[in-house]
């Protein structure tokens, strides 16, 4: 998918929690003249704090700096952020920006960008993973690897949240492990290198990128890299399919686009469990209320039929008393009760 006329480097970055201060330490490091485009995922909650951002950022770039806008050309020298709520995906020559399917609970989400970026432009772009928990991002990196690009992340030791990078160190051989405030200098040595030759990409990050671009996914694209489960997609309750990407490295797709890694796929669904647990302790209650109204309509009961009707009331406030109990400890699932909802 990449062609002789292709431009120049691309590096792509992926943070979460952290990453306000981490991103700043790397634009404000990278030279006006930069020969490379820079796209950057950050997982945010809301326009307002999207807007916020771009102001943070611009504020401290050398480097333009702005949203993507759906079709526009990739230009070099310039700084791409994914607006909030949308996909930010690369083609041959242009920007694509799309409403399509969650990945690990995520829109915009990394591996969407960085597996675009190894379809389009394979062994000329430079995969970064900086702060942030749980392990988006980490299927994107291996892509990028896979297809002959290079791959950084932030050192643990200096991430506020050294999930993320942490996760892409356990699951495949990164290039570089850099504090976040040697990046800079590091990408710039990198990008003055000559453009890299056209390398082949694996087919599973062609699919993959392929669905992700064209939003809707078949039966037919999953298939081919895929093989079928007996989960469920925790966002639409489709059957999962399970992505073998090489390097250890997996990843779950529904036919409908969404994606999950397996430590995201568990956490929701624990989270599932819990909103389950939830739903079934409100029934109870109102069975509880039932039974309570049940007996003081009814003033003709005999003495079988209340003694029946207090042992249920009994049976009921038990289960309760059981199943608040654990929701309120939090001690399911998991195990250990801790938070397990996306970090924005």
């Amino acid at each position: 998918m990449n062609t002789p006329d292709a431009p120049h480097h691309i590096i792509v970055i992926g943070s979460s929690a952290g990453g306000w201060d981490a991103l700043p330490m790397i634009l404000e490091n990278l030279p006006a003249d930069l020969p490379a485009s820079v796209f950057v995922v950050q997982h945010l909650s809301s326009v307002s704090m999207g807007n916020g951002f771009r102001t943070h950022l611009a504020g401290r770039s050398l480097l333009p700096c702005d949203f993507g806008v759906d079709n526009e050309p990739i230009k070099p020298g310039r700084v791409y952020l994914a607006p909030p709520d949308h996909h930010l995906l690369l083609t041959q020559d242009r920007i694509r920006i799309t409403h399509g399917p969650r990945e690990n609970g995520f829109r915009p989400a990394v591996d969407t960008l960085f597996r675009s970026a190894a379809a389009y432009f394979n062994a000329n772009v430079i995969g970064i993973i900086l702060s942030g928990m749980r392990d988006d991002g980490v299927e994107g990196l291996s892509a990028i690897s896979r297809s002959g690009g290079v791959t950084m992340v932030q050192d643990p030791a200096t991430a506020p949240f050294p999930d993320m990078p942490q996760a892409a160190i356990n699951q495949i051989e990164v290039d570089y492990v850099v504090p976040v405030i040697e990046m800079g200098l590091v990408l710039s040595g990198l990008v003055s290198q000559p453009r890299q030759q056209k390398k082949e990409v694996p087919l599973d990050v062609l699919n993959e990128a392929t669905i992700a671009e064209r939003v809707l996914t078949s039966i037919n694209s999953v298939e081919r890299t895929a093989e079928l489960t007996e989960f469920t997609c925790p966002s639409c309750g489709g059957v999962l399919w399970d992505v073998n990407h090489g390097n250890q490295v997996h990843s779950y797709r529904c036919h409908a686009g969404h994606a999950f890694s397996p430590d995201s796929l568990f956490q929701f669904k624990t989270t599932e469990i819990e909103e389950t647990l939830w739903a079934s302790l409100r029934l109870l209650e109102e069975q509880k209320r039932m039974l309570e109204k049940f007996s003081s309509h009814n003033s003709l009961l005999g003495r079988e039929q209340e003694a029946s009707l207090e042992k249920r009331l009994e049976e009921n406030q038990r289960y309760i008393d059981r199943l608040r109990s654990l929701l309120l400890a939090g001690k399911f699932g998991n195990g250990n009760g801790t938070k397990t909802s996306p970090d924005y």
